[in-house]
């Protein structure tokens, strides 16, 4: 848990004797490199020329510092000079680590218009929030006083939203009811889809509320995958912009901007010692001169990989880095090959003893030994064929355990009976 630094400096007190109130003429920040001092300033709640006391300065800087924008947050007072009453300081040192905040379904306002009217509510927010604090929940609350100025009672929900397996990359906003019925999808400019492709995308969407990350999936899951197989390889789809009706239904429009058709006109192999390009070039399918398909590209390009791991390259990675002329394009494929994989352990399951002893005299990839992605497949395949000395009934799987810290690769035969 990260802890927030408060404190008072009292400057001067023995001079002013600060009493219950003061007339605060002016306010000072110092520390933040990423917001103005008039919106921290703002967010304290103070404000010059007005009457101030040492429990507002106090609830000032602990409002800076509950926020989560800052790791510390102090105030200090002094005599101002050559005028009567007080100034305050406030210093306070930025966070580090802030998202970005995405609004589902905010639909009565455009993406510039929602974060000016919520930078006026809440001053320290800026289209990011930071991973812990309140600044989340005052965005919130800032947004339900928005939708209830316009008759919609809803309360707003957020979390911190992450990819299965990822880490949290962005907060998401939601209003829970209230939101219009949603009716229809424009998409501008959408020249070269399909009527097939169309109505399969407007189906999807169409069948459930509308949430602004779902409609992005499907775009990225059903759109972005038809325009990349005919060779539009630069399609982008705009940001969603919301429309409502004189109805008070929803409707949305899809900027699509498809770029040209690009065809294949070569391509090249960069950074492989243990394969050459000609051996790699098999994997490749797509034919010079027509529109290249980058889904086909890419299981061409992970088989190229795949093979690599027979010579113990099981990091390897392939990127295709396009250069373009006209509406042609040609790739360098640059391979790097990464680290040597070798054979690590080798377990047997589901045999007794004397006959596991047995397979493991028969495996011949010696632990230490360049790792093969290829010998355990191969392996299994001839050892059910060829051996007569197991039941008939029994079944082999393997499975391949990477080792990235020890590079290595472990693998277990698992006999199973039918």
């Amino acid at each position: 848990m990260r802890k927030i630094l408060l404190a008072c400096l009292f400057v001067g007190f023995a001079l002013i004797g600060f009493a219950q109130d003061n007339h605060l003429v002016k306010i000072l920040v110092r520390g933040t490199h990423r917001y103005q001092p008039q919106d921290v300033i703002r967010a304290t709640g103070l404000k010059e020329n007005s009457v101030v006391t040492t429990a507002q300065l106090e609830a000032g800087s602990k409002r800076l510092g509950d926020s989560g924008v800052f790791t510390s947050a102090q105030y200090s007072f002094r005599p101002a000079p050559k005028r009567w009453g007080v100034e305050a300081e406030f210093q306070v040192k930025d966070a580090d680590k802030f998202l970005p905040a995405e609004f589902e379904n905010a639909v009565w306002w455009s993406d510039q218009e929602l974060q000016s009217k919520l930078h006026d509510a809440v001053p320290l927010f800026e289209g990011e929030i930071p991973l812990s604090g309140t600044l989340a929940d005052d965005v919130a609350a800032a947004l339900s006083k928005l939708l209830a100025a316009k008759g919609v009672d809803s309360k707003v929900v957020w979390q911190q939203w992450a990819a299965p397996g990822e880490i949290p990359s962005v907060y998401r906003f939601r209003v829970t009811s209230g939101v219009p019925p949603f009716k229809s999808v424009q998409l501008t400019g959408a020249s070269h889809l399909s009527a097939e492709v169309k109505s399969r995308f407007l189906s999807v969407v169409m069948n459930r509320e509308y949430l602004r990350s779902e409609v992005e999936k499907n775009i990225d899951r059903i759109l972005a995958p038809a325009y990349h197989e005919q060779g539009f390889v630069t399609f982008k789809a705009g940001k969603i912009q919301p429309v409502l009706a004189a109805d008070n239904t929803l409707g949305i429009n899809i900027p699509i901007v498809e770029g040209a058709q690009y065809k294949l006109a070569g391509y090249s192999w960069s950074g492989n010692t243990v394969a050459s390009a000609e051996e790699l070039s098999k994997f490749v399918s797509l034919p010079l001169g027509q529109p290249v398909n980058l889904s086909r590209l890419k299981t061409d390009l992970d088989a190229a990989r795949t093979f690599l791991g027979k010579f113990g390259r099981e990091a390897a990675t392939i990127t295709p880095v396009p250069k373009f002329s006209g509406e042609s394009i040609s790739y360098e494929f640059q391979v790097h090959e990464g680290d040597l994989y070798h054979m690590g352990d080798l377990e047997v399951q589901g045999l007794e003893s004397a006959t596991a002893a047995k397979i493991r005299e028969l495996w011949k990839l010696a632990p230490g030994s360049p790792y093969d992605n290829t010998y355990a497949r191969n392996f299994v395949a001839h050892l059910i064929t060829s051996r007569s000395d197991l039941n008939t009934s029994i079944i082999c799987e393997f499975q391949e355990e990477t080792d990235d810290a020890r590079k290595v690769v472990n693998v277990e035969l698992q006999f199973k009976t039918e």
